[in-house]
């Protein structure tokens, strides 16, 4: 009996997404949480033995079905690749070498979607190579179907911070101070500027939700404790622990769930 097309789906879902600790570490830049899941759709698809980036075609159809995407609730998917497509290729963003040397790096080097056949075509950008082919030492790989479910932007990013800082280790403290935890989520600009001056509303709105959701789909779980220096909260103490292995397939369990019931949501009808 051959593979359906859910067996397809299921092992695109398995892929690995693998990042060097420095693309998560040592950059400061924000994405959407479409940005964010196309970008990491394309990653999963580099080969282990890849010795530089391709040109990944696929067509929209695959790519909503992978992440869970509702074709029917979302009709124009057309347009909406079009434009997470470009809002990614416009982004640019800077990150810090080991010998304190900062370069400009840009996500996308070409893309071409088409309308007739739906099918995209996008190639990430050469200057991304060092980060994600052939990489030795320090690293950070996950599985592309813990991220998919996930709803907030800040969860994903989070999610990256903590699982490079684990490492292989089963459980780590780390302390950040207020600023640093911020600025590599992503909350910079205009768009972070409420967060930034109130940090009750950055733990209510954006760190509460995206601990709820890595301990609700991925393999690691993590706590929060927050610091003052006098009143104000100036530092966030992160408990991180790896699940043990039951625990993290019932998480990806759940994940398979949810990206399902997402599928087969019908769409609210306009009154």
């Amino acid at each position: 009996m051959g593979k359906t097309r859910e067996d397809e789906v299921r092992k695109e879902r398995s892929l690995f997404v693998i990042k060097s600790n420095a693309l998560i570490q040592k950059t400061r830049y924000e994405l959407s949480l479409e940005e964010q899941r196309l970008l990491l759709y394309l990653i999963s698809k580099i080969k282990p033995n890849d010795e530089k980036l391709k040109l990944y075609e696929f067509t929209i159809r695959d790519y909503c079905e992978v992440c869970g995407i509702n074709v029917v609730a979302m009709p124009n998917m057309y347009n909406y690749m079009k434009t997470t497509i470009k809002s990614l290729a416009d982004k640019s963003f800077w990150v810090r070498l080991d010998d304190g040397k900062e370069i400009l790096l840009r996500w996308i080097d070409k893309a071409g979607i088409s309308r007739n056949s739906s099918k995209v075509a996008i190639k990430l950008n050469d200057d991304l190579m060092p980060f994600l082919l052939e990489l030795q030492g320090r690293y950070t790989q996950y599985q592309l179907l813990s991220v998919l479910p996930m709803k907030s932007k800040y969860s994903i990013r989070l999610y990256e911070v903590l699982r490079a800082e684990l490492q292989d280790k089963t459980r780590k403290e780390v302390t950040y101070t207020l600023d640093e935890l911020q600025e590599r989520l992503g909350i910079t600009g205009e768009s972070g500027k409420s967060y930034r001056s109130n940090p009750a509303m950055f733990r209510k709105f954006v760190m509460d939700g995206a601990l709820e959701e890595i301990a609700l789909y991925t393999d690691i779980t993590a706590s929060a404790e927050y610091l003052k220096a006098g009143r104000r909260i100036d530092r966030v103490q992160i408990d991180i622990q790896r699940l043990k292995d039951a625990q993290a397939m019932s998480n990806t369990l759940r994940a398979e769930r949810e990206l399902y019931q997402k599928e087969q949501q019908k769409p609210t009808a306009t009154p």
